[in-house]
């Protein structure tokens, strides 16, 4: 497999708002959940405390322990839900995959294909029609049902860079590398323009479901 060459921040840690807290349901490993109310997520730290719906008590659980927390805002009336995965970041020479392991935040989910964006500069409670940060580095990956979510590209402050070829040309490498065995057509139509790409990489899935699954 060509090896591919991303960007070294990718991986850079996401910020929170410690202070404020939101109603949650965690969903933990061993296929249980838990519900109450807790802090945006951290990478940072080892552990989230969720307190109870009543307020009166508290437990602190290992993130390690946690595959899914989903969020309710009640000023808003919007959710956001945070996947806790290995995902891929790049290959080997040898084709083998690099693995790295974080949060990432879910902002579509299709049939069998859900896309997610790994932030930096995350400031407490956001939505995915929430306006971007500043100095925000969004990287967007894609996940075909269960498997890791691979990253696809990435946009600073909302605004991506396919006017560099180099940078294009990478891209129709990761879209070739995910969609070729789903489905060839995805690739093609991405290639001849028919798909474009501006801010995130939902309209790949929407393509995908609507001249793919049947």
């Amino acid at each position: 497999m060509k090896k591919i060459i991303l960007l070294p921040f990718i991986l850079i840690t996401v910020g929170i708002s410690a202070q404020k807290t939101y109603p949650a349901t965690v969903y933990l490993a061993n296929g249980t959940s838990k519900t109450g109310s807790t802090a945006i997520i951290n990478n940072t730290t080892s552990t989230i405390k969720l307190k109870s719906n009543s307020g009166q008590d508290s437990e602190k659980i290992k993130r390690d322990d946690i595959t899914k927390i989903n969020y309710y805002d009640e000023v808003v009336k919007d959710s956001v839900s945070f996947l806790h995965s290995d995902f891929i970041v790049d290959y080997k020479k040898s084709g083998k995959p690099i693995i790295k392991r974080s949060w990432m935040r879910k902002i579509y989910s299709g049939a069998d294909v859900s896309a997610y964006v790994y932030e930096t500069n995350y400031a407490g409670f956001r939505s995915a029609t929430s306006v971007y940060t500043a100095t925000s580095v969004q990287s967007y990956y894609l996940r075909h049902k269960n498997e890791l979510p691979k990253f696809i590209f990435y946009t600073h402050n909302g605004f991506n860079y396919f006017n560099n070829k180099a940078y294009t040309k990478v891209i129709n490498t990761l879209v070739k590398n995910f969609f070729d065995d789903l489905c060839p057509d995805v690739t093609k139509a991405y290639q001849n323009n028919e798909i474009i790409l501006v801010s995130t990489p939902i309209p790949l899935v929407n393509y995908y479901e609507q001249k793919c699954v049947k």
